[in-house]
């Protein structure tokens, strides 16, 4: 049996997708026969482990240490030091106590790589994978940035399980009436904390649609809230604006399935800029428009399962929207391969391909 301690310093009880990655990572890697996961935080939670775990619809708990107040790392980490073989993380500040706990304990270290310069530097990644027993990359991109010499895997963030059942012979305007949206509107949405979003872009696009057509905005924060709404006022499109704040992950795909064309105008393009979000678009198989960011064309096929809008202006976003509501066969098209992509990528899936780098190393 390998023991796996699956380390992070960031509450899970967040409703963000770091958060529900990792907590259904655990959940899956745990349902392998030869690997056992504890999945342990050191922020303070302000969730109890049950409130977790309804959140991120886990189906199988299993062992989660978590706890009111913040818990010292090494401390934690020397306490706990006979009761695992792998220390597996994500985070790339937490290098130093990973590297720590190889050179004193010598445990064996896998790191899940997300990102290389995102943060303005590019140390704590590169520290990270250089002494790394095993990766785990979540885009190609990220793989060929790195060139590892050690066993790797490249899987998805993100998967699908619960949401495709949800899919199934959703009644749309029944959701739209239950969510209070207009019922005789073009809706596009956008899911997500916007932090690498552009909202410029996104009035812009809006201001150059038919009136007939409104934005729904799910997940902006409540300090927020007034920033968007000055910004909508500015160009002239309030009116046609629903501002959605934080909810639980597992009520955001709901929002999803309200919409008519699902937008992603991600700006950032460094080799791990993919956004996470577009695995839940699949699953709701609606029409994506989507920049191509730094990876998003690892799982969008221009075309096929969406359509990728590269320059990502504002001209060549509406241009996109207003083929799709044209093009009633075109739309369907993309709806249905959307939703048949999404079948690859289940936590499931994912959970056994970290499992063969587990078992290699």
């Amino acid at each position: 049996m390998q023991r796996i301690l699956y380390i992070t310093k960031s509450p899970l009880s967040f409703s963000r997708a770091y958060a529900r990655n990792m907590v259904k990572t655990a959940e899956y890697l745990n349902r392998e026969d030869d690997i056992s996961v504890t999945l342990f935080s050191f922020g303070k939670e302000q969730k109890t482990k049950q409130e977790i775990f309804s959140e991120k619809e886990v189906q199988i708990p299993f062992d989660m240490n978590i706890a009111s107040k913040k818990r010292f790392l090494i401390k934690e980490l020397f306490r706990r030091r006979n009761q695992f073989d792998i220390l597996y993380f994500r985070d790339p500040l937490l290098w130093r106590a990973a590297w720590l706990v190889k050179k004193w304990w010598g445990k064996r270290i896998i790191f899940e790589v997300h990102g290389s310069e995102e943060w303005g530097t590019k140390t704590p990644w590169k520290k990270a994978v250089c002494f790394a027993d095993g990766l785990v990359f979540m885009t190609e991109k990220l793989r060929r940035y790195y060139n590892p010499i050690v066993p790797y895997c490249v899987t998805h963030c993100n998967g699908n399980d619960e949401e495709q059942k949800k899919a199934e012979g959703a009644d749309v305007f029944a959701i739209r009436e239950a969510l209070h949206f207009p019922k005789e509107k073009t809706l596009i949405g956008i899911t997500g904390s916007f932090q690498w979003d552009s909202q410029d872009l996104l009035f812009s696009i809006l201001v150059l649609l038919p009136s007939a057509v409104e934005l729904v905005l799910v997940g902006v924060k409540k300090e927020a809230v007034d920033t968007v709404r000055k910004k909508a006022r500015i160009c002239g499109v309030e009116n046609r604006i629903h501002i959605i704040t934080r909810v639980p992950m597992k009520d955001v795909f709901f929002y999803t399935l309200s919409m008519d064309i699902l937008i992603n105008p991600l700006v950032i393009s460094y080799p791990g800029s993919l956004s996470s979000k577009l695995y839940e678009y699949l699953a709701a198989g609606k029409p994506i428009v989507t920049s191509p960011g730094g990876a998003n064309d690892e799982i969008i096929e221009h075309g096929k399962n969406g359509v990728m809008v590269d320059p990502p202006t504002p001209e060549n976003f509406v241009h996109a929207i207003e083929g799709i509501l044209r093009d009633a066969a075109f739309g369907d098209a993309l709806s249905h391969y959307a939703a048949e992509s999404a079948k690859r990528y289940t936590w499931g899936s994912r959970a056994r391909c970290i499992a063969d780098i587990i078992r290699l190393i």
